[in-house]
């Protein structure tokens, strides 16, 4: 059956879901609250048998894709026709695209709620706002860490330093002991009468 209810082949009539009219056309983030998420574009077209106006969506999806293919096409209630396209072209702009990937293809496009914007996030060993710049690698260790290293270190010496103090203590406590009893021996036998010679 074809749209006039017949089933003559050659016609060909079709019904247009979206036109682009400047005063219509609307065009608003999938996630207001990330704008990474991507964007979508709502054009009106014409009307259906309920006399309410067609509407076609398109949400273009961020992605590291630079050739918008669609995914998905669908009409999620009446006379509404939503298509979902992973692309580039639904990124921000503090997303570049470098050597034909987004972020360089080194990174990702996420939003950053310290700078409460979006950006390329690197990964290990690239730098950049579009992550093409490579890093040569120093040292692994951040400045706090470097420091409780350096403070553990400390800790660890004065402990062997103490007791290294209290083995020679106690050693030198042991020689005085060994004499006292010598001493202590000597006074019996004068006590005695005894001589010591």
């Amino acid at each position: 059956m074809n749209t006039h209810g017949d089933n003559d082949d050659s016609d060909d009539w079709c019904y247009v879901v979206g036109n682009y009219a400047e005063d219509s056309a609307k065009i608003d983030l999938l996630n207001h609250n990330d704008p990474t998420d991507g964007i979508s574009l709502t054009y009106s077209g014409s009307y259906c048998s309920d006399h309410s106006q067609r509407k076609f969506i398109m949400e273009m999806q961020c992605a590291d894709r630079l050739n918008p293919i669609p995914t998905h096409a669908l009409e999620h209630s009446h006379c509404v026709y939503t298509i979902t396209i992973p692309s580039v072209y639904g990124c921000p702009l503090e997303c570049p695209v470098a050597r034909r990937h987004l972020c360089g293809g080194n990174g990702h496009c996420a939003y950053d709620d310290d700078k409460s914007s979006a950006r390329c996030f690197c990964n290990k060993g690239y730098t950049g706002s579009d992550c093409t710049l490579t890093v040569t690698e120093t040292s692994n260790y951040s400045p706090a860490l470097l420091g409780l290293i350096i403070t553990l270190f400390v800790i660890v010496c004065c402990l062997a330093i103490g007791l290294l103090f209290m083995v020679r203590q106690i050693s030198a406590y042991k020689d005085d002991l060994a004499h006292y009893e010598v001493l202590k021996g000597g006074e019996e036998d004068s006590a005695h009468g005894g001589v010591i010679v």
